[in-house]
């Protein structure tokens, strides 16, 4: 709880840093840079997570890992969309992002969710650390970039 909470603070600074210096575009880069690498990486996680709970609801649809791939999915885009939206990236450019993730993430299953290891093996370890660290890991960037 208290890493959510330390999160949305972080984005709340970055937000009203933004808004305050919007006109002078003060920002640092290295903590807009940040932001957008934060987003992109919820957002492939994200994808990641709901293809794997799709895959697991076709193999069992009574299974609990399907509720909690679709719980962390949605966690993870909230958390791309929200810091996204903060730095300026379009509704466009999102969806864009998260398309470009699911054509790749099915392209290595070759579009078999019986091939879901794959993904298993490339995604599995870093969004876990995304998912337990990365809003302190963010937190603590911003307090760091916008000093």
């Amino acid at each position: 709880m208290l890493q959510i909470l330390r999160a949305r603070l972080a984005v709340l600074t970055l937000a009203g840093l933004m808004m305050f210096c919007e006109a002078r575009a003060e920002v640092p880069e290295a903590a807009v840079r940040y932001a957008n690498n934060f987003s992109h990486e919820n957002l492939t996680c994200g994808v990641h997570h709901h293809l794997v709970s799709h895959c697991t609801s076709n193999r069992d649809p009574k299974d609990h890992l399907v509720e909690t791939y679709r719980q962390t999915s949605l966690e993870f885009i909230q958390r791309a969309v929200t810091v996204g939206k903060i730095i300026g990236t379009s509704n466009k450019a999102l969806e864009a992002k998260m398309e470009i993730a699911k054509q790749g993430m099915m392209a290595d299953i070759e579009n078999n969710c019986i091939n879901i290891s794959v993904l298993l093996q490339k995604h599995a370890m870093q969004c876990k650390r995304l998912f337990e660290d990365g809003p302190k890991a963010y937190s603590d960037a911003m307090d760091r970039l916008l000093r």
